[in-house]
């Protein structure tokens, strides 16, 4: 499996796209597009609040740029 895809499959693990924001699939917590400059709003103690998930907005975009070259 192509590595960009299961970086898509690693976020799609942790975040959903619901309209315009992604949620936390830990704490059900949304984060809208026009927030995406922010530290994702995890609720205390999720267990997807790391320093790989802060910015998911950041993260799915790197890796659409990836796929799409």
């Amino acid at each position: 499996m192509d590595k960009h895809v299961q970086q898509l499959m690693a976020w799609n693990s942790t975040f959903v796209l619901m309209g315009g924001a992604v949620v936390c699939t830990g704490c059900m917590k949304p984060q809208s597009v026009l927030d995406s400059n922010k530290v994702f709003p995890h609720a205390k103690g999720c267990k997807h609040d790391d320093a790989e998930t802060r910015r998911p907005w950041d993260t799915l975009h790197s890796v659409l740029d990836a796929v799409r070259g």
